[in-house]
This record gives structure tokens, C-alpha cells and sequence, in this order.
């Protein structure tokens, strides 16, 4: 079928897109190491846990049982790379 097809061609797509990102924020993190650090990731939970109002020792664990920790660590990562990627940047207007 042709859809299904042209969809299998998208997904392609979407995953070399999101394998070639992640590999760059990985090398371009490790490089200048901008590695989330355990201080970091303890401090995201403990404002997640204030915000649900949980103990964030519960939440800690509950987060690693569905393999959220990793998830946390990519997400502090990727900010810090790109916040390092705007701070080194010059951004004009387009005239």
C-alpha cells in the first residue's frame, strides 16, 4: 500500500533526525562537559517532588521503576548544551 509506505518513509526520516541529534548534543555535552550532574538531577526531582507535594525520596524511586532518571539526565543535558549554544552565539536580525 502506498500510504503505508510513504509512511514507513517518514518514520525513517523523523528517527535518523532524532539518532543524529542526540548523537551531536551527546558529543558536542561530553566535549564541554555539560553532563547533567547527580547535584542536578537531585535538585529537578526535588522541585518535581515539591511541586506534587511527595516526598522526593518516593518520586526518585518511582522515576527510576519507569526508567525516568535517564530521561531527566537528557533533558538537564540538552538545556545545558543549549543554553552553552546561545551564550556563544551572536544573533542578529534579519533585515
Amino acid at each position: 500500500d502506498a500510504q503505508m509506505e510513504e509512511a514507513r518513509a517518514q518514520l525513517g526520516e523523523q528517527a535518523t533526525y532524532a539518532v543524529k541529534r542526540f548523537l551531536v548534543v551527546e558529543e558536542y555535552a561530553r566535549t564541554r562537559e555539560l553532563q547533567a550532574t547527580e547535584d542536578e538531577i537531585d535538585d529537578r526531582i526535588e522541585a518535581m517532588a515539591e511541586r506534587a507535594g511527595t516526598d522526593p525520596g518516593e518520586l526518585y524511586t518511582r522515576l527510576q521503576k519507569v526508567g525516568r532518571i535517564e530521561r531527566l539526565e537528557r533533558e538537564i543535558t540538552e538545556k545545558k548544551v543549549f543554553d552553552a549554544l546561545k551564550a556563544d552565539s551572536t544573533i542578529t536580525d534579519a533585515a
